[in-house]
């Protein structure tokens, strides 16, 4: 199983009820970045993901087991 981190934050941010544009604003980081992240075309750097990781109450070196096990107990599309 590979990792797709934009499909993942994607999960968490539902679950939350985050749209990409308040995500922008608990960050500070631009809309498109989001998106470019979200789409896979961009990967975040550390000081990025630590930001998403924080408005998502997250943390960081768990973020992707937590979303893991987030992911897999949401049902498929």
């Amino acid at each position: 199983m590979t990792f797709n981190l934009g499909a993942r934050l994607r999960a968490v941010m539902e679950i939350n009820n985050i749209s990409q544009y308040k995500l922008a604003k608990l960050t500070g980081v631009s809309q498109s970045a989001i998106s470019d992240i979200m789409a896979g075309k961009k990967s975040p750097t550390v000081q990025t993901l630590q930001k998403i990781c924080a408005a998502l109450h997250i943390t960081f070196l768990h973020s992707r087991k937590y979303i893991t096990r987030l992911q897999d107990k949401m049902p498929t599309i």
